[in-house]
């Protein structure tokens, strides 16, 4: 039975992206859905904070993440480091990393969740759930496993926060947005979802251009992606499905 959720990338990360703030490169998108260099590191605080374990192998090169009590000025605050070896007959070293578990102290376990999967996504990778054991690992690939019940379960939850997968029909676009004949309340971004409805439509909105986001991951001008939604409509020649879309709900 699997027992983890597995984030599985082609090629190998450089430790620069969990290590340091303001770095991020995705070669292999040209339309990434991270930018700003800091959500790796807010989703391995969250994840520490909710003590959870997480293991990543960076081709045979395991890193353990973990937590050391510290007191600055009377405060109690729990600093992440990282253990890392080559092998399972290496010794491990052991280094501090520059946050604590007060980064991103406002996000959730969702969000956390919802990073480490977009950044799958942006480097062409894979999510799914593997028993650990069974886990085949190469010497070119990137792997995180997490193994918490409760992580699993954001796992579950998936289609909350990303467009739902295998039940989206009839989908068409224009190249820069594509419109699913599916009711939503939700618009997303490359299948992450970024921003909410207050009334539900008619169809789901993916837009595939870019969208400029805040730093937690949603639309930060709503505005611009409800005024494009129309001028899709507007140059719409299907009648029938004009008629659809503008139609107001009955409730």
């Amino acid at each position: 039975m699997a027992s983890a959720v597995v984030h599985r990338t082609p090629g190998l990360i450089d430790p620069i992206a969990f290590t340091v703030f303001g770095v991020t490169s995705k070669p292999v998108s040209a339309n990434p859905i991270g930018i700003f260099g800091t959500g790796l590191k807010y989703a391995i605080a969250v994840l520490m904070r909710h003590g959870i374990r997480v293991t990543l192998f960076i081709g045979q090169e395991e890193y353990v993440f973990y937590t050391r009590a510290t007191n600055f000025r009377d405060k109690h605050f729990d600093t992440i480091r990282m253990k890392k070896r080559h092998g399972l007959l290496s010794r491990w070293s052991y280094h501090d990393l520059p946050f604590t578990t007060e980064l991103g102290k406002n996000w959730k376990l969702w969000q956390a969740f919802r990073e480490i999967h977009a950044n799958t996504l942006d480097e062409n990778g894979s999510t799914y759930l593997e028993n650990p054991d069974h886990l085949m690992l190469s010497s070119e690939e990137t792997c995180f496993i997490i193994s918490d019940p409760r992580y699993i379960d954001e796992f579950h939850d998936m289609d909350r926060n990303f467009l739902p997968q295998g039940k989206t029909v009839r989908s068409e676009g224009d190249g820069r947005v594509q419109v699913i004949d599916m009711p939503s309340n939700h618009v997303y971004y490359r299948g992450m979802r970024i921003m909410d409805l207050e009334k539900e439509a008619k169809f789901t909105y993916n837009f595939l251009e870019t969208v400029e986001l805040t730093e937690d991951r949603t639309a930060k001008y709503p505005w611009l992606l409800e005024t494009r939604i129309g001028e899709y409509w507007m140059e719409s020649e299907d009648e029938e499905k004009v008629k659809k879309a503008v139609k107001a709900p009955s409730s």
